[in-house]
């Protein structure tokens, strides 16, 4: 799960906010918790004591990104280190789509599993992007180097193919205050 972000146009630690009283970092991983197999790594940067203590009492494994400031695509790296290397794959999960339920992540689930070779994504307003479940045979091919970018070139790129899961709630990032109202 990405994490570590500064949340600039936010203003204040999105990962913190509440929703329904429970900080979103913290739902998040529970929503993970609910269809992923074995442990939900959490990569932490901007606020990470503060991320790190909304988590305490939940079974995670704290990945650091000292260069969150870079963009997403340093997050995703440092969570791919840190994963087992015996996953068949790896999903990528934004810590601020407050409209995320269980519903989504497991249709995102069952979706890959029919077809574990290819990644898995969320389709929303006409695009591919995250949530999705990308096959670790697969990760070496993704270019890191877009620094605010992540997986997302990746999965839109003509030559690969993807598994598209209808996601109406991953359209629904809050990046300004504003948008807590909206979920």
């Amino acid at each position: 799960m990405l994490a570590a972000g500064e949340s600039s146009r936010f203003g204040s630690p999105k990962q913190l906010v509440e929703v329904g009283g429970v900080p979103l970092v913290r739902r998040t991983v529970l929503l993970a918790q609910g269809v992923c197999e074995g442990p939900v790594v959490v990569v932490v940067g901007a606020a990470s004591g503060r991320v790190v203590q909304c988590l305490q009492g939940l079974h995670v494994r704290i990945a650091a990104n000292p260069r969150w400031a870079e963009g997403l695509a340093g997050s995703l790296r440092a969570g791919l280190v840190a994963i087992e290397a015996d996953r068949r794959g790896v999903m990528v999960l934004p810590c601020d789509l407050p409209r995320l339920c269980h519903k989504d992540l497991a249709r995102l689930v069952s979706a890959w599993g029919r077809r574990a070779e290819l990644p898995a994504a969320a389709r929303f307003e006409g695009v591919l992007g995250i949530p999705a479940i990308l096959p670790t045979g697969l990760l070496p091919h993704i270019d890191l180097a877009a620094a605010d970018q992540g997986a997302r070139n990746f999965l839109r790129r003509a030559d690969v193919e993807v598994t598209a899961v209808p996601m109406a709630a991953a359209a629904r990032d809050i990046d300004k205050p504003d948008g807590i109202a909206r979920t």
